[in-house]
């Protein structure tokens, strides 16, 4: 089991190893002081059980820079913590301070992740029944586990105690934190490239046709002229059935990598399907779009393809539509795909456009 936000990342949960076991040895500190007290003033069983507390967090250091389970050494210290502040207080009673320990440990469990969430709500009353029932045995009844009369002042323990409680307190809640801010950054750098992964063609890698989509809608939400270009690389079936289909994936990968050369920086390029790839250039005229275009149909032809020690060349043909915006985007595209057609009409390896 893992505290509820750590990460699979070995680095982080190193980091969080070391974290917990530099407090394992400040816990280890503060209990050799309660012992001392406790030995101090005769009660000598709390003494010995802070032998045991001084020993636990020992063994603790060492387990964690093994390690070993944060979750488990969480659970083991919330309830030697717990058991430790509820005998102390019955030895020692309400004056210095040991109940607040009870307190304090209510947010604990919901660092963890539990086995069944109601285990932290149980132990989040656990705990206060706890105190409520410390309170009425220790001042109302006036019940404590020892005849030994302490004679130390007890408002030093109690700052003590009450500094302890607080810095648990604020532990709890900034690790809670930066755990949460780490986390939600995964989350973002997740989805950010999950959006990617679903954005772009796996073969080409050019944006798909979803996200072709969503550029074309936003430039005409905000009343844009562009030209839109759609590619369709000539007699693709015969490479397919001369070469085989691999040869055919390496002839758009390199189309592809001309294509996204071609573009300006505002444009985009998509695989629109099959070996038909569609250029969006934003702000361009009818006539600049038709001269881009050329350039890359010319490109195209010129480029010399290898396959298995064989030679050869394939051609483009190019339908282009320019609108000012406005339109919808079924006629936008329709324009283009019409406009490439007639170019497959008139002998391919071309371009046509369309205003």
């Amino acid at each position: 089991m893992k505290l509820k936000h750590e990460t699979s990342d070995p680095s982080n949960t190193n980091k969080n190893s070391k974290i917990f076991s530099l407090l394992s040895l400040i816990a280890m500190s503060a209990h050799i002081l309660y012992m001392i007290f406790f030995f101090s003033c005769k009660i000598n069983f709390m003494g010995f059980v802070n032998i045991f507390s001084v020993a636990f967090y020992i063994f603790g250091f060492f387990y964690l820079r093994r390690g070993g389970s944060i979750y488990r050494f969480m659970i083991m210290t919330m309830f030697e913590v717990y058991i430790h502040a509820i005998l102390a207080t019955l030895f020692t009673g309400w004056a210095y301070g040991f109940q607040l320990i009870v307190i304090c440990l209510i947010p604990v469990p919901y660092m963890l992740t539990l086995k069944r969430d109601k285990m932290v709500y149980l132990y989040s009353a656990m705990n206060i029944t706890s105190f409520a029932v410390l309170r009425i045995v220790s001042c109302n009844v006036g019940v404590i586990l020892t005849d030994v009369r302490i004679k130390s002042d007890p408002s030093i323990l109690y700052i003590y105690n009450s500094i302890s409680s607080f810095l648990i307190i604020i532990f709890i809640t900034s690790y809670f934190k930066i755990s949460n801010q780490k986390l939600n950054k995964k989350l973002h750098e997740q989805n950010l490239e999950l959006k990617r992964v679903a954005s772009v063609d796996a073969l080409t890698g050019l944006y798909n046709r979803y996200a072709m989509n969503e550029f074309i809608e936003q430039i005409e939400k905000k009343g844009e002229e562009y030209c839109v270009a759609i590619m369709d690389i000539d007699f693709f079936k015969k490479v397919n059935d001369t070469y085989g289909h691999s040869a055919g994936d390496m002839v758009l990968v390199e189309v592809a990598k001309i294509l996204q050369s071609c573009v300006p920086e505002n444009g985009f390029v998509c695989r629109w399907g099959g070996e038909e790839m569609l250029m969006l250039f934003p702000k361009l005229s009818l006539k600049d779009g038709i001269g881009m275009v050329e350039k890359t149909r010319k490109q195209i032809e010129r480029t010399n393809f290898l396959w298995k020690d064989k030679h050869f060349s394939v051609t483009a043909t190019f339908g282009v539509c320019y609108t000012k915006g406005g339109e919808s985007l079924d006629k936008t595209i329709k324009k283009a795909d019409d406009s490439l057609y007639k170019g497959k009409d008139s002998g391919r390896n071309c371009v046509v456009g369309a205003a």
